[in-house]
């Protein structure tokens, strides 16, 4: 089989953060670590909108934040 999508650059992008993010917290910088996790996750969520549904626009009536 022929995977016809590309992952290269969100797999780099990804690689970088889960770097910045173990480097926080192995520093014990906790609200490094936390805004890097946030941006990750927000970064990741997006990715997955336009792998998923060719957009980075949330689909009509999915709601995939917590409050």
């Amino acid at each position: 089989p022929h995977d016809l999508l590309t992952f290269v650059e969100p797999i780099d992008e990804t690689i970088d953060d889960h770097e910045a993010i173990y480097g926080a917290v192995r520093d014990r910088d906790a609200d490094s670590a936390a805004a890097l996790m946030t941006d990750h996750i927000e970064r990741t969520r997006k990715q997955l909108r336009v792998i998923v549904f060719g957009t980075t626009s949330q689909p009509p009536g999915q709601d995939f934040t917590r409050s």
